[in-house]
């Protein structure tokens, strides 16, 4: 695999985990992939996305979404990188389930212009038509209720400025927003939308995901801060 080659090895605790096995001599950073479920760590000399995941061994299928974008060049540690997996059958049932009144209807006869057996080629064109019924959803008309919502959702008052920052830049405090381009949806616009479930567009379900995303990932608001205000997305 060349110069930034990596061995994966299974590590106690952490899945995924990858050691450097680099000889170039070449200057190294330290790598993060989060791959679905999958988290993968490893020190190479990959110069950017595209050869991090290279390194890693991973393939890319069609459809599929990469941030930062695959060009991007590696200049710290640790350097993250997200692929979001294509999944038509998911995204079609994410969709579905976001369905409100009057739109139930329209959602349920493109469900059944739908079926995992659908020849592939015709998906994407009913995946698209489906997401076009979900967006014709009426934008929120009430008044954001911040406090009460983090509150609400367990988030500590010493994180509420962080969150706030972070919700803000990514829906201006809009629970039915939603990312004409990925599907990203919801106040904390998770991507895909299926992750927050049939009430998606619940703003206390929203930030409890989002609450727990951050724990996860960087270890709490603060951290998660930090990380979107250098990459602008987290």
């Amino acid at each position: 695999m060349g110069s930034a080659a990596v061995i994966l090895l299974l590590g106690a605790g952490l899945k995924g985990v990858a050691r450097a096995a680099d000889t170039s001599g070449g200057q190294t950073h330290f790598v993060v992939i989060f791959d679905g479920d999958n988290k993968r760590v490893a020190e190479t000399a990959a110069q950017n996305v595209a050869e991090a995941i290279r390194a890693f061994r991973l393939d890319l299928a069609a459809g599929d979404i990469v941030e930062p974008a695959l060009t991007t060049d590696i200049t710290v540690s640790p350097f993250y990188i997200n692929i979001y997996r294509a999944n038509l059958e998911s995204d079609v049932m994410g969709l579905l389930r976001s369905g409100r009144s009057p739109l139930d209807d329209r959602v349920r006869a493109a469900m059944l212009a739908w079926t995992p057996s659908l020849p592939e080629p015709e998906k994407p064109t009913v995946v698209a038509a489906i997401k076009q019924v979900v967006k014709a959803k009426p934008a929120y008309q009430g008044t954001p209720d911040k406090e009460a919502w983090l509150a609400a959702a367990g988030v500590p008052a010493t994180d509420w400025p962080y969150a706030d920052y972070i919700i803000f830049k990514e829906s201006s405090w809009n629970p039915r927003a939603v990312n004409a381009s990925s599907g990203a949806c919801g106040l904390v616009q998770a991507f895909p939308c299926s992750k927050l479930g049939p009430n998606w567009d619940d703003p206390v379900v929203a930030i409890t995901w989002q609450h727990n995303y951050v724990r996860q990932r960087y270890g709490g608001y603060e951290a998660a801060y930090n990380f979107w205000t250098k990459h602008h997305w987290y």
